[in-house]
């Protein structure tokens, strides 16, 4: 378990967030032209001051929408209320129950290929897996609510979450549910939290080439070694669903990464909700012995546990 209490530290302050001005139309009066008003002096200056207060109001409306709106190519999905989804809310519900409860059921591969896309990798399944008996889990609690999302799952169709526990083990999870051409399916590999390289092989230095994880990450202040420039690189702390302890890593400010992610954390931040669930990509690290281990983030390839 790394000790953040006694580390060294350095006061962070983070680049400007510059926000674009886009001009605003209020709208023209046809009737502007033929209109003849007469007005006192003090009028006069009172609705000028209105006009002007009128005018700052609509200006800070737009910043402040434009801040609340999702970022371009970071989202990975557009958030849809249930009332506008094509299909039946119970129809829909009852399916995704269906499956979360199948899927924690199976004993074996061959149970859980019928609650997956036609297009699962199979062998994938059986890596993750292996080929003998899996141990079964009981479903304790879904959440009566859920989220839809229209037409963005990894296959293209409509997709719902939901949350839900199990009896061995009382965190939330988690699961997608996509209705697709092929009826319903389950995406598996966020629901198992999939790692194609195990986390503890990758820092132990056994992959050389960049690695997918999927994270729960954190703002952090510790910069030291390769990674010692506050102002060259953003600060973070990881760590997944298997391992415990917290991870440094390091994303270029300047970077496409480093800017999703900024943007990202500023949308968490302003709900009061100052931690992500992305998955990331990382390069190999530099020193896989050395304590503590710090990693640098390549790039943002979901800004959720989803992959499409």
């Amino acid at each position: 378990m790394i000790d953040f209490v006694n580390r060294p530290t350095k006061d962070k302050r983070s680049l400007p967030v510059f926000v674009p001005k886009s001009p605003v139309d209020f709208g023209a009066d046809p009737e502007w032209g033929n209109r003849t008003p007469r007005f006192s002096r003090t009028d006069r200056i009172g609705r000028a001051a209105l006009v002007r207060g009128s005018i700052i109001l609509a200006f800070a409306a737009t910043a402040l929408l434009w801040r609340m709106s999702p970022p371009s190519q970071t989202v990975a999905f557009a958030n849809q209320d249930l009332e506008d989804s094509p299909l039946e809310h119970a129809e829909f519900r009852a399916n995704a129950e269906r499956l979360i409860r199948q899927f924690y059921s199976a004993t074996t591969i061959e149970e859980i290929v019928p609650c997956l896309a036609s297009d699962a990798d199979i062998d994938l399944l059986r890596h993750h897996f292996g080929d003998g008996l899996i141990a079964p889990a009981k479903v304790s609690w879904i959440a009566p609510l859920a989220k839809s999302y229209a037409s963005d799952g990894p296959n293209g169709g409509e997709m719902i979450l939901l949350d839900y526990r199990l009896e061995s083990n009382e965190a939330t999870r988690t699961a997608a549910i996509e209705h697709t051409g092929d009826g319903f399916a389950i995406d598996w590999q966020s629901l198992v939290h999939f790692e194609p390289v195990p986390l503890e092989s990758f820092l132990a230095g056994e992959a050389a080439d960049p690695a997918t994880f999927r994270v729960i990450l954190q703002k952090d202040d510790y910069f030291n070694f390769e990674f010692s420039d506050d102002t060259h690189y953003d600060c973070y702390r990881m760590r997944t669903s298997r391992r415990g302890d917290w991870i440094y890593c390091y994303a270029e400010k300047t970077s496409y990464a480093g800017q999703q992610l900024t943007r990202l954390m500023e949308r968490a931040e302003d709900r009061d909700s100052p931690t992500l669930r992305p998955t990331l990509s990382f390069a190999a690290p530099y020193q896989p012995l050395r304590s503590p281990v710090q990693l640098k983030i390549e790039a943002v390839v979901s800004s959720d546990w989803i992959l499409r």
